[in-house]
């Protein structure tokens, strides 16, 4: 069965059908959105409402009610990045997000959040800010993810390149 454009996140992972297409969930959800924009970008008040915002979209989904056994991490990331670009990159396995800050000489908590904004910053440092239009927002999401590809990835290797693999 095929899906509108805009219930697609991610193939990886557990279906989630059942909460997405739940109307009190979809309420819930929208409600909860709020929170992140209601906090100035870059600050740690910002990061905390993404953080909670996660951890409660996984436990809610999880909620026995919608049949969904394993939490979907990559899922609500994906999701979350499409919703705050950013605050993203499109980089969601923490291996390889480390990898780049290491090469970019950022260091960090480890909080998922943290480190994406941390990318993006050192980005715009070296390159100056991404443009309002959604083109330049999108290759800012994606540039860590091309340079990972183009100077990290080992070559020929089991290095994932598909979201089945990365999940």
């Amino acid at each position: 069965m095929e899906r509108e454009p805009y219930f697609f996140v991610s193939p990886a992972g557990p279906k989630v059908d059942a909460a997405i297409e739940d109307e009190e969930f979809q309420r819930w959800f929208v409600q909860r959105l709020k929170e992140p924009e209601r906090a100035a970008e870059n600050t740690e008040e910002r990061l905390n409402a993404l953080a909670t915002l996660e951890q409660d979209v996984l436990d809610r989904m999880t909620n026995s009610q919608y049949g969904i056994g394993e939490k979907p991490q990559f899922k609500t990331a994906r999701a979350l990045a499409a919703l705050y670009p950013r605050d993203f990159t499109t980089m969601f396995t923490q291996q390889q997000r480390r990898q780049i800050a290491a090469k970019f000489d950022i260091s960090g908590s480890g909080r998922n959040f943290e480190e994406h904004k941390k990318i993006l910053k050192r980005l715009e440092k070296v390159l100056g800010p991404a443009g309002n239009d959604l083109e330049s927002v999108v290759e800012e999401m994606c540039l860590p993810w091309i340079l990972y590809e183009k100077f990290i990835a080992p070559k020929n290797s089991d290095a994932p390149n598909s979201d089945e693999e990365t999940e």
